[in-house]
């Protein structure tokens, strides 16, 4: 017994407050339904883990960064729940233990999930759309350019779509994946482009494009094209009155630096327009814009949001961010809502 009690003590730890991040997915990969966390956001937990010595720090390690987690590890930090069971739309709470205790991750090792914070985890199971949509390339005013294939398919849970207001609230834009500068003028390209999936809110993982790129063929403008670096673009947030009227809106932050491109006399004409600053007319102007949807809410945190950039007439964009931080909160003095038209206003500085 003696013996038993000190290998005991000297074999197996406790390992508290280690951060581990859990991804949750359908069983059996099915393909017409997504689980996401509502609560912890991200699925970010804080455990205490117990078990041999030697495994516990070999885990602690991994989970605070300081070792790789392997493509294997990674999967069995899945935690798949059978869909079966559950309806769209609804949102189930579990014990944080129970499910952590059930990932392959501990088992195959034989840890044991001791407690978590929080106690409880939030699931929303949700049914996936997929919507086909034309493909944008913006990259060059005013030359016309064949995209191939001309439309992909968006995928996206059921409740985010009625969320930002339906499928027209969705566009995929081709990005080009070289510089579209120095091309000889009425030379023949075809160049391959990113597609990127711009939809108002907030961002979220589970919205996919397929395929993820496209083939763009146009023949170069005989202009030659000049890129100007802007370095501060404000931003400005957009959405019905009564959203704005009862929500204060800060941005994170509230300007931001963007590379444009365009003919050579276009762009001195932007300069001239830049020089001005607020002054300029507003359809000479940058602008960087956040739409908020009718369904916007209070949030407690700083939670990523896209944004999207109303460019001068022959302007295009080289590069920009896609997306900057928010946080809603409410105004005091809020007043009622109503129905009017949309409409915008600058962003508040954080």
């Amino acid at each position: 017994m003696l013996l038993w009690l000190y290998a005991d003590a000297h074999l197996t730890a406790t390992q508290h407050d280690v951060p581990i991040k859990v991804r949750f997915a359908a069983a059996g990969n099915h393909h017409s339904m997504t689980v996401s966390a509502v609560s912890p956001k991200g699925g970010t937990f804080q455990i205490d883990i117990s078990g041999r010595k030697s495994v516990v720090s070999q885990v602690a390690n991994q989970l605070f960064g300081r070792a790789m987690l392997t493509a294997v590890d990674r999967r069995d930090l899945t935690c798949e729940l059978n869909n079966n069971h559950f309806k769209y739309g609804k949102i189930y709470t579990f014990n944080t233990v129970k499910l952590l205790n059930a990932l392959p991750y501990f088992t195959r090792r034989h840890l044991a999930v001791i407690s978590a914070r929080p106690r409880s985890t939030e699931l929303i199971f949700d049914r996936l759309v997929h919507i086909r949509r034309p493909i944008a390339f913006t990259s060059l005013p005013g030359v016309n350019v064949v995209i191939k294939p001309a439309t992909a398919v968006v995928t996206i849970a059921g409740s985010t779509l009625n969320r930002i207001g339906g499928a027209d609230e969705i566009s995929v834009e081709a990005q080009p994946l070289q510089s579209l500068t120095g091309l000889p003028p009425g030379s023949k390209q075809r160049i391959e482009a990113q597609l990127i999936v711009n939809y108002p809110g907030t961002v979220r993982h589970v919205v996919r494009v397929s395929p993820s790129t496209a083939v763009i063929s146009f023949v170069a403008p005989r202009t030659t094209l000049k890129v100007l670096h802007v370095g501060t673009v404000p931003i400005w947030v957009q959405g019905p009155p009564w959203i704005l009227r009862r929500y204060r809106v800060r941005i994170r932050p509230a300007s931001v630096p963007v590379t444009v491109s365009g003919a050579a006399r276009t762009i001195g004409h932007l300069e001239t327009e830049l020089a001005l600053g607020a002054s300029a007319p507003i359809n000479e102007q940058i602008i960087g814009v956040v739409s908020l949807p009718p369904s916007a809410k209070r949030s407690q945190h700083w939670v990523n949001h896209s944004v999207h950039f109303v460019l001068p007439s022959g302007v295009s964009l080289v590069k920009s961010p896609r997306t900057v931080k928010i946080k809603i909160t409410r105004h005091s003095n809020a007043a009622p809502a109503s129905v009017l038209p949309a409409t915008t206003q600058p962003a508040v500085q954080p």
